[in-house]
């Protein structure tokens, strides 16, 4: 299994312009997001039985990892979900274990 380190750097950002794709490696830690009025694709491949997904969330302030869940995904659509909602509904697994600053949950959309 991979092994990452428990603090990663800031990664850079990586914008994508009309018309542009970009392929990420396996194994990279990696946080797809999209601003407002933009759409987007993500390809997947199907995963075996035995392959495991992580969502890991890191301190803003010392990049330590503040909670991580692993899960054997088979819809993106209907299992992040619950698994995001939980992680800002429990304050404990949102303190940093090494600063202890607390993430706070994303503001709600209006």
């Amino acid at each position: 299994p991979l092994s990452l380190p428990l603090s990663f750097p800031r990664a850079p950002a990586h914008p994508n312009r009309e018309g542009e794709m970009f392929m990420l490696p396996a194994h990279v830690p990696h946080s797809p997001q999209r601003f407002a009025d933009t759409v987007g694709i993500v390809i997947e491949r199907a995963r075996d039985e035995t392959e495991l997904d992580v969502l890991r969330w890191y301190c803003d302030d010392c990049r330590h990892v503040v909670h991580q869940a692993t899960l054997h995904c088979t819809d993106l659509g209907t299992q992040l979900k619950p698994v995001i909602e939980g992680y800002y509904a429990s304050e404990e697994q949102r303190t940093c274990p090494n600063c202890g600053k607390v993430d706070q949950p994303p503001a709600k959309a209006e």
